[in-house]
């Protein structure tokens, strides 16, 4: 029973890391129009914005 119970521990702890890279990249998306309009971004800008984030998310997800 011990092996399930890390297993389950385990599987846990991924759905909810995959949930939180599918949540932030939910926010990003949805504040991307406003961040355009706000700072007058260009597309690259927005393009490199995003991957800040999106990063950010996969790093803080590794630590």
């Amino acid at each position: 029973m011990r092996v399930k119970s890390n297993v389950l521990l385990i599987a846990i702890i991924a759905a909810t890391g995959g949930l939180l890279f599918g949540f932030d990249t939910g926010v990003i998306s949805g504040a991307l129009p406003f961040l355009k309009d706000h700072w007058s971004l260009s597309d690259r800008q927005i393009e490199w914005l995003t991957t800040a984030v999106l990063l950010g998310a996969v790093f803080g997800a590794l630590t």
